[in-house]
């Protein structure tokens, strides 16, 4: 009897022995993941902690861009009234065009003058 007591006594402390040890190599794991949490935590920190003011400046920017494209809009829409102001004014006044036909050729006179003129060359 003595004898079963001692086997189950020995059974159960070895089982408590297999969960400690189980529970120690899960603290340890555990603490592991931790560090690294922390490590990239403090890396991801160090990487972003500028970010804010960044992300400040692109918002300036961005709203002056916006505001210039504003301006350049209402000066483009400005621009085409006056240009159709000025395509109403052709059209109601035409403009006069020249009787004379305009021509590449030169004149007859230049031309015979040209032709008649001696030619020196020199040797």
């Amino acid at each position: 009897m003595i004898a079963f007591v001692i086997g189950v006594n020995f059974s159960i402390s070895l089982l408590c022995f297999y969960v400690a040890w189980r529970i120690w190599h899960l603290n340890r794991t555990i603490n592991q993941v931790e560090r690294l949490l922390t490590r990239t935590e403090r890396q991801l920190y160090s990487l972003l902690s500028g970010s804010p003011a960044s992300i400040q400046r692109g918002q300036q920017g961005v709203a002056s861009l916006r505001k210039q494209y504003r301006k350049l809009q209402f000066q483009t829409q400005q621009l085409q009234r006056i240009l159709a102001i000025a395509s109403l004014f052709t059209t109601l006044l035409p403009f006069r065009r020249s009787s004379r036909p305009k021509t590449n050729k030169p004149s007859s006179r230049v031309s015979e003058t040209l032709k008649n003129s001696p030619k020196h060359y020199s040797s």
